[in-house]
């Protein structure tokens, strides 16, 4: 086998340059370091065929060897590495990117076209380029050695980064001008109610009010479209749980991160609420309730004993109840009226959050089931957020609003002897 050093295996002849944007005010003569770079790159491709391991006391050792005659600050010395290493173990020149906070996506669509999505909007990013396809393959390889997938099996390939970030591959022939990789970053979740109140999704008192319907283990129904928060916010009311008790979480995959000592963590299936309660939980935490889940769920929630906390993917929470109810009559082959009303006992509260249009997350309404003097059954805000227009940097400009009415929900709060909100709805008449 031909020894191929890392020069020809990436073509590094080529000007391409690797250089960070502000370089100049580092490393002040660039030839020198296309130079430097090459030979160091050379030599650890060398090395690398003689089987030894890359780490990073080589690299250092190598670049020692090889800056002999230069006067380096070491201000320089760091930047060189940190490209090396970058090139070596890095994703080359996606690392920036994958770096950069305000970088909510990034999409290869060919070795010298890549965009960014930043602050909802898709920028090209003429400042990073790979060198050709090979390049592209190469880093592709990296990003998926974590996971022992190879490219060779599949053309298109759907994984996740170490980080969390999802990756999306297409190779030939699926793809008809070369590799294309698209990687949604992952973005840790909020999963604490003051930071909510802080980057302004809900307010104090509406967190106040959630803190005391989850201690009165209130059954509570998230709803809201991809990517609206759902998650974080479910985590958030899981860490409002008692430290006493004891949670189940089911979900597809570990994006829940409960911060409680006593949690089991199942998958889902058919069967999973009913493997759930053999476990003896005091509160059943769910992350996207499905249709055959539906019966169990609503049996869950009426038998006061054990609270669930879950949420759904749909828009609103009318679309809530037909969902739930939808679901409920196929599986017991019930009338709608009693669907309806075992729905009405089961659920305590309904939250919707969104994603508006300025990209912030905001609880839009928290409500609850109640009968109008008809006894017919209809949905009682609680709180919601009021859009009032557009500010001039593009925020959206609204606030949130407290209606008058008590809740039912308030009455089952107090009748645990919870007296957090006392001030909110004490006063109401």
């Amino acid at each position: 086998m031909a020894r191929n050093s890392l020069i020809k295996e990436f073509n590094y002849e080529l000007n391409y340059d690797y250089s960070e944007e502000d370089l100049s005010n580092i490393f002040k003569n660039k030839d020198d370091l296309d130079i430097l770079r090459r030979n160091i790159l050379s030599e650890l491709g060398n090395l690398a065929y003689e089987n030894q391991q890359i780490t990073k006391e080589l690299v250092l050792d190598v670049i020692s060897e090889k800056t002999k005659g230069y006067n380096l600050s070491n201000l320089e010395r760091n930047h060189l590495y940190n490209i090396i290493n970058e090139e070596i173990n890095g994703y080359g020149p996606l690392s920036s990117l994958l770096k950069d906070e305000n970088v909510e996506e990034i999409m290869v669509n060919s070795y010298n076209e890549i965009y960014a999505l930043v602050d909802g909007k898709i920028i090209k990013d003429d400042s990073v380029s790979f060198i050709n396809n090979d390049h592209v393959l190469r880093t592709i390889k990296k990003m998926l050695s974590s996971s022992n997938i190879k490219i060779d099996n599949s053309n298109v390939i759907e994984t996740n980064l170490p980080d969390g970030s999802l990756l999306n591959v297409v190779l030939p022939p699926v793809s008809l001008r070369g590799p294309i990789i698209n990687i949604k970053k992952y973005n840790p979740m909020v999963t604490d109610m003051d930071e909510l109140v802080k980057i302004g999704t809900l307010t104090p008192y509406m967190a106040r009010f959630l803190d005391a319907a989850v201690k009165a283990k209130l059954n509570i129904v998230i709803s809201g479209g991809s990517k609206s928060g759902k998650t974080s916010l479910l985590t958030s009311l899981a860490n409002l749980c008692r430290d006493t008790s004891r949670l189940v979480t089911i979900s597809d995959a570990e994006t829940l991160n409960v911060n409680k000592d006593n949690v089991v963590y199942l998958s889902r299936n058919e069967k999973i609420i009913k493997t759930a309660l053999n476990l003896h939980p005091n509160t059943i935490i769910m992350n996207n309730l499905t249709k055959e889940l539906v019966s169990d769920s609503i049996d869950v929630m009426v038998d006061n004993s054990i609270n669930v906390l879950e949420t759904t993917n749909v828009n609103n929470a009318l679309e809530v109840i037909n969902y739930l109810e939808s679901a409920y009559i196929e599986d017991k082959n019930l009338s709608s009226k009693i669907a309806r009303e075992t729905i009405f006992n089961a659920v305590d509260l309904i939250i919707t959050i969104s994603k508006l249009s300025d990209n912030k997350h905001r609880i839009t309404s928290i409500l609850e089931l109640n009968k109008n003097g008809n006894g017919e059954i209809v949905l009682k805000e609680i709180f919601s957020f009021k859009t009032k227009g557009l500010l001039k940097d593009g925020i959206i400009d609204g606030e949130f609003q407290l209606f008058k009415n008590i809740p039912r929900a308030y009455k089952k709060i107090k009748a645990q002897n919870i007296d957090l909100i006392d001030d909110i709805f004490g006063n109401s008449k």
